[in-house]
Formats: structure tokens, sequence, C-alpha cells
């Protein structure tokens, strides 16, 4: 078995291991032996601090927020994640502020992470702040916490499951009772694999109802309530924040501990919000980051905002490289998402138009010979989401040296140059990237591309409004069935 470590070097590796082990060891026989409900019943036992003595808190460099949405079957990873936080807690580099709700309950309280220890700062029941997957929760607990821990720098976690563009109401919440289900242990390698035929399976039944499906794509589901975060509410809440809280300044880093998540359409929706977009192609194991490696640079140090979104990816590659063969992280530089969302408009719209000429049977053709083969494209467990990497790679294979492709459209040799820059643009775009064995080819950034039907919601992204992909895909999916 061959193991992938994308673009982890030695000497990246070293820095890994010098901040863990300069950090520090905690007692983890201690902490073991105390659960989360104990460390939280011990910290509301502390006296909050009062507003003014939160105001005058030192700036420091970092705040690294993570909004828990736990109120669903990924609870128990929350406190394990919780104790990974404590083996560094806040330093004299950064913040470590979380909001957890409550399971099974209305109740949300903010926990300042420290070394071994938890200090209650903020507690919430039966308001709508207190329900996580909600705009007023995740929009609270930002203002909130950057008006009483002034910082340089902020990383916002977006912790609990995702589902990429997909409805959440059908798969998430699928995700949500097979989660399980999704990994297997491939006995001859001894690397958990993604079980891809229950997915696919789940797909494929849920096509005759994706037209007609009004919902959006989500992240934070609270399965207690059912809520969750659409598109539509993460881009307006982050907006708002940026807008009201930073004067304008971005949020350095969103990570988004969650599944399928690191897509162009993603991306696309963070774009006025935040510089960098760290996460993963494909499904997450349950266990998502180890954040006591993913601390550990601050125990000493602090980092850039991109080099800190680049030790993220490689602290993942790290955890993973010996357990899974399906695992995906990358880091996506914000700054490129114009120019990406510029070039892929121009390609699309160079395709309509041979779509809708003489050209068109020529067209399907170049369009299937890509999506339909598994060489020169790469799905991940849904489906429908395919690396934009390998697409533009494969395009600009065929139509520069395929004979059949060689005069294709009315300007090739422009549609060529085309194609490359934007190759160009993703190699610049994806700063930090590592892949399992099974999708060692990923290039970090994926998109929507189905071979049935298109969600209705799909027309909603910004991506689309801004490419008109929707429209080309339309025409190539009445043409293949």
């Amino acid at each position: 078995m061959k193991l992938v470590w994308r673009r982890m070097s030695a000497y990246t590796l070293f820095l890994i291991s010098f901040f863990f082990l300069k950090a520090g060891a905690l007692d983890l026989e201690v902490l073991d032996k105390t659960s989360l409900a104990t460390l939280v019943e011990q910290a509301d036992g502390v006296t909050i601090e009062s507003s003014v003595a939160r105001a005058n808190q030192a700036r420091k460099d970092w705040n690294f927020l993570v909004y828990f949405a736990a109120n669903n079957n990924l609870y128990r990873f929350a406190i394990e994640n919780i104790k990974q936080m404590a083996k560094i807690g806040s330093t004299s580099n950064v913040n470590v502020i979380i909001q957890l709700d409550e399971l099974g309950a209305k109740n949300m309280t903010r926990y300042y992470v420290q070394k071994n220890a938890l200090t209650n700062i903020h507690k919430e029941s039966n308001t709508a702040a207190s329900i996580s997957g909600t705009r007023e929760s995740l929009y609270e607990f930002l203002t909130w916490t950057i008006a009483h821990y002034p910082a340089n720098h902020h990383c916002l976690v977006l912790w609990n499951h995702g589902s990429g563009i997909k409805d959440p109401s059908m798969w998430g919440k699928f995700f949500l009772t097979h989660r399980d289900e999704l990994f297997s242990l491939n006995e001859d390698t001894g690397l958990y694999e993604l079980n891809r035929k229950l997915s696919r399976q789940y797909a494929a039944a849920q096509d005759a109802k994706s037209l007609v499906l009004e919902y959006d794509r989500g992240i934070s589901f609270n399965d207690t309530f059912e809520t969750y975060l659409t598109n539509q509410d993460l881009q307006i809440v982050l907006d708002q924040v940026c807008r009201e809280s930073l004067h304008g300044k971005k949020i350095d880093i969103i990570c988004m501990d969650a599944c399928l998540m690191a897509m162009a359409e993603v991306a696309a929706q963070v774009e006025g919000a935040s510089d960098y977009l760290v996460a993963s192609q494909e499904v997450e194991p349950g266990s998502g980051y180890d954040y006591s490696i993913v601390l550990a640079p601050f125990a000493n140090t602090t980092l850039t905002p991109e080099a800190f979104s680049k030790f993220i990816v490689q602290a993942y590659g790290l955890q993973y490289y010996s357990k899974c063969a399906d695992y995906t992280q990358s880091a996506i530089s914000i700054a490129y998402m114009s120019e990406l969302e510029k070039n892929f408009a121009t390609v699309v719209a160079y395709l309509t138009k041979a779509m809708n000429s003489s050209q068109k049977d020529l067209c399907i053709k170049l369009l299937k010979n890509i999506r339909l083969n598994s060489k020169k494209t790469l799905e991940f467990d849904d489906p429908d989401y395919i690396d934009m990497g390998i697409f533009y790679a494969s395009l600009y294979e065929l139509i520069a040296q395929d004979k059949l492709f060689a005069k294709f459209g009315n300007s090739p040799v422009a549609f060529k140059d085309t194609v490359k820059a934007g190759l160009g643009i993703i190699a610049a775009m994806v700063c930090a990237n590592v892949a399992g064995s099974n999708v060692n080819r990923a290039t970090g950034v994926s998109f929507f591309f189905p071979t049935r039907a298109i969600h209705a919601s799909y027309k909603k992204t910004i991506f689309d409004q801004k490419t008109k992909w929707s429209t080309l895909l339309a025409l190539f999916l009445k043409n293949v069935k």
C-alpha cells in the first residue's frame, strides 16, 4: 500500500512534531476519568466574568472560535474534540472559545477553554440564540465573542454535519442516521474506506424528488429541533458579522469540520466574509479534527492566517494518513474566487454556445467523455460532486490533444487558453491539500456536476448565479438520458 502525503514536506512534519512536543503532554489519565459533563459541572461553579472584565481582556493575536452544532448523534465526538482542545487550551497567543448546545434541550453554553479546564463564560436557555443551526445562534456567538475577546485574527470552525449543496432534510439526515455505516475496515490495507455503494444507492433513490425540492445546502444540523444553516443563512450571518463587528474586515479562516464542504459553490458563499476556507471534499470521519494538533503551534508562537490554514490541513493529513484511505482536506485562498468564477463563466458560455449550434453533438460527446469516464473525473461519496481541477485538466487534454475536438467551437485556441488559465487559478487558490490513497488525485476543490438531475436549490447559489452553470447542465442532462 502506498501512503499519500500531498504537499506535506519533511519540514512540515518536523514543525508539527516540534509544536506538539513542546506544548507539553496532558495528564490523559486524569482527563480520561473526567468526562465533559463533569468538567462542565465544575465550570458551572466558576463565577462568570462581568461584562466589564470581559471587555478589558488583553488583545491576543488569535481567536479560535468553535461553533458546535452537537444536538445530534455527533455529540460524543464533540466531547472528545473538547478534550483535545484542553490539551493545549488558550495561551498568550490565542483565545480558544467554544459554544456547545446541550443534547436534547434548548440550552447552550460558551466556554473559555484553558489547559485542562473549561470556564463557563455565558449560558442561555430557551432563546433563538440557544438553539444551534439558526442564524441567531451563530450571529450571537460571533458578535458576542468578538466584542468581549479582542484579537487581531479570527478562525471560525463550523463543527457538525455538512452536505455540500444537497437538501439537508434528506441527504443530511441520511448522514445523521447512517454515518457509521459509511466507513468499513479494509482488512488487507488496515485502512478505513468509504462504502460508496451505500451512498450511491441512496442518491439514486432521491433523484426522482430532487427536481422539485426547494431546500438549500446546509451545515450545522440540529437533529433535535430540525434546524440547520442554509447557504443563504451562512452568507447573511457572516457578511453581517464582518460589517458590524469587524468593521469591514474579513474572518481570516473559516474551517468546516464537516463533510463535503470544500466546494467552489461553498467558497463563493463565504467569498465576502473570509480569506481562507479549510474543508474536506469528501466525507469526514466522525472524529473530525484532532484539535490537540491543530492548536499545538499556539503553545509557543503564533502563525499568519495563510500559515495557520496550511497547518490545519497538514495536521489533518498527519491524523488520518495511516487510518483512512478516503480522507481529504484542503485550504482554499478565497482571494482567487473571483478569477475562478469569471474563468468558469467563460468556459460555460463557450460550451453553451456550442450546445446551441451545429456542434451540439460534439459538445455532448466532449462532456460525456469527461463526466462518464472514471479516469477523467473523480467523484466523491456524493456522486454529484466531482473534483474541479481534474475536470479542467481532462477538458484541456481533450481539446488540446484529441483530433476529434481540435476545432471545437468558433475560437478553439482562445477556448484552450481559457481552460489552461483556469487550471492555473485552481493550482494557485488551493494553497494546501492532502488526500488518502483512494482519492489521491483530488486537487482540493469540488463542484456540482450531476449525471441525473439538478437540485432545485442550486440556482440559488452565488456560484451558479455568476456562472450560469445550471443552464448548461440542463442542456447536457436533457441529451444524455
